[in-house]
């Protein structure tokens, strides 16, 4: 069979992209995951449903896992994780939805993307969520994804302690995140119904799986795009370890800022230099596929916890988001509370300040031309802005340490010691030897005008110089949202079955 649309990956956009385009009944939908499909909620793996982004709950049949270099300072390689299930990395995430700022996107339109200022991706947003805490014009209330957050008087002490430090420095209490003007101490939303984590199959594939023109094909990896000339005409997948050819008259990637310029890659598309030099045919010379590589920054101010009964502190309760003294841009940084321990290590807080808007930017290229070999993976974080940024959240966050608040919860500090906080020299040796990245990969297909020598696709997702091939997921965000991408990820896959309604076959 021949479908009008086909898409790789049913993740965070990807299971969005799939139920949005399908409520046309004209329109045949194929998508496809290299994870399992669970149709009822009953079926997800416990750890699926419930870990909030404990990985080490987490088997290797759900999840995939990549080795990444944060820079050269650091001898040691990170371990990035990516769900391998329907509901892809919403699946395994901490369950945070926390939409981008609107600057982010008029950012995007400013750079030539209009169709993705906030004015214009407002809707998507208010059409995922049931927000069961705030409504107004920049909220949802009849969206599949449920969204709550923690009240002020049920949050625990650490949360509580850490509203106070802050609070007693000037900064205001803003409870709605996602109201387009907050920024001081804010709660956290989060996508889960007394615990049960929602993930976009639940929320977007279940309801919708009996549709006759939505076809759901799990434990089903697609190794290339077949092309005639500069038109995709195809995917070639393996499954049950027999390789197949599906035809569509559209292809759309939503595999993610590693897995889509990853099959790009491997489909001849990308940097020619790069290909030829591993032996490889070149489809289409595009040099920005697999570039821009984006990563939510952090460093980590350690304490001793004295109250380890807070093992189970919930770190979702409550977020600080303040503009850095050095930067152009408002809103650039968080700071959260997080509670670390296990049997094996003692318990820990920490105290993280994060970049929301990197200026460091890394890459992916491959390694070989065997498909089964993982990429290369660097995030280059390294930018003197970042570490100026940095070296600040460190110093407040040690502040917001040495309040009277947090006496008898922070005991003595870990890292950074007082050597580290010498000089800022030290401590910027000290941060680049530490400086951790989220799992919040993303930029990797660039959204951008064909006038961008490092764009990968069109504001419609269309890949540039080719046809019938879009890309539809985080890898297209100019730079990481100021937030965890889950909301906007999720609102890129609402935003595009709208824009590829508009454009199909055009």
């Amino acid at each position: 069979m021949k479908y009008d649309i086909a898409i790789i990956g049913a993740g965070s956009a990807g299971a969005t992209l799939a139920a949005r385009l399908s409520q046309d009944p004209n329109l045949s939908v194929l998508l496809l995951d290299e994870g399992p499909y669970f149709s009822s909620i009953e079926q997800f793996p416990e750890a699926v449903r419930t870990g909030y982004g404990n990985i080490s709950r987490l088997t290797g049949d759900h999840i995939s896992a990549f080795d990444s270099r944060m820079n050269s300072h650091q001898p040691w390689n990170k371990t990035l994780w990516r769900g391998r299930v329907m509901g892809g990395s919403s699946a395994i995430n901490g369950a945070f939805f926390i939409r981008g700022v609107p600057e982010d996107f008029d950012g995007w339109a400013a750079d030539g993307n209009p169709e993705w200022s906030y004015l214009k991706v407002l809707p998507s947003f208010r059409r995922i969520e049931t927000d069961t805490d705030f409504g107004g014009d920049f909220h949802g209330k009849d969206g599949p994804m449920p969204i709550r957050r923690v009240p002020f008087d049920k949050m625990l002490p650490t949360a509580k302690f850490f509203y106070q430090a802050c609070k007693d420095m000037g900064y205001p209490y803003m409870p709605d995140i996602n109201d387009p003007q907050a920024q001081g101490l804010c709660l956290n939303p989060v996508n889960d119904v007394a615990g049960l984590r929602i993930n976009t199959a639940m929320a977007y594939l279940n309801p919708n799986h009996h549709r006759l023109n939505l076809t759901l094909k799990g434990q089903a990896k697609a190794r290339r795009i077949l092309f005639k000339g500069k038109r995709a005409v195809g995917v070639e997948v393996i499954s049950g370890g027999q390789s197949f050819k599906v035809d569509a008259s559209e292809v759309v990637l939503s595999s993610g800022a590693v897995g889509s310029p990853f099959l790009l890659l491997h489909s001849g598309i990308g940097p020619a230099a790069q290909l030829k030099k591993l032996g490889m045919k070149v489809i289409h010379n595009l040099p920005g596929v697999g570039e821009n590589l984006r990563n939510h920054l952090y460093s980590m101010v350690r304490y001793q916890h004295l109250r380890p009964h807070e093992a189970h502190f919930d770190k979702r309760q409550i977020i600080l988001r303040y503009t850095s003294s050095a930067s152009k841009r408002p809103k650039d940084v968080t700071i959260n509370p997080d509670f670390r321990g296990s049997e094996e290590t003692p318990p820990q807080l920490w105290l993280n300040p994060t970049i929301e808007l990197p200026a460091s930017a890394g890459r992916l290229r491959l390694t070989s031309a065997d498909f089964d070999a993982p990429p290369e993976i660097d995030f280059n974080a390294v930018h003197p802005h970042d570490l100026e940024r940095l070296r600040e959240g460190v110093r407040m966050c040690i502040k917001i340490g040495a309040h009277p608040a947090f006496k008898g919860i922070a005991g003595p500090r870990i890292a950074p010691d007082d050597s580290h906080l010498a000089s800022d020299k030290s401590l910027d040796e000290w941060i680049l030897r530490n400086i951790a990245g989220s799992q919040h990969q993303s930029g990797t297909c660039k959204m951008g005008p064909a006038s961008d020598p490092t764009a990968v696709v069109d504001q419609y997702g269309r890949v540039h110089g080719l046809q019938n091939l879009r890309v539809c997921d985080a890898s297209i965000m100019p730079n990481v949202v100021s937030a965890n991408p889950n909301a906007s990820t999720i609102m890129i896959g609402e935003r595009m079955s709208e824009l590829i309604k508009q454009t199909l076959g055009k």
